[in-house]
């Protein structure tokens, strides 16, 4: 028998968006929350965005992510 698991939580906090003529940067704070054999986990993530205007779309030229350490405890 094939159980659902729920997906993992995400939370975007700290967006923000810079647009230079048909360039757009944008960063924001991605926090993803899932619960995996029992356990809570959660992290974070620094993302970075770049995307152009073409045709009076915006399309996604490239896309970074850092890893943000939980605080030592």
């Amino acid at each position: 028998m094939d159980q659902k698991r729920p997906g993992p939580q995400l939370q975007i906090d700290e967006p923000a968006v810079r647009i230079f003529g048909d360039t757009a940067v944008i960063s924001a704070r991605l926090s993803y929350s899932l619960n995996q054999v029992g356990q809570a986990r959660s992290f974070a993530m620094r993302a970075g965005y770049v995307a152009r205007l073409v045709n009076n779309r915006w399309l996604m030229v490239s896309a970074q992510y850092t890893g943000i350490r939980p605080p030592k405890q």
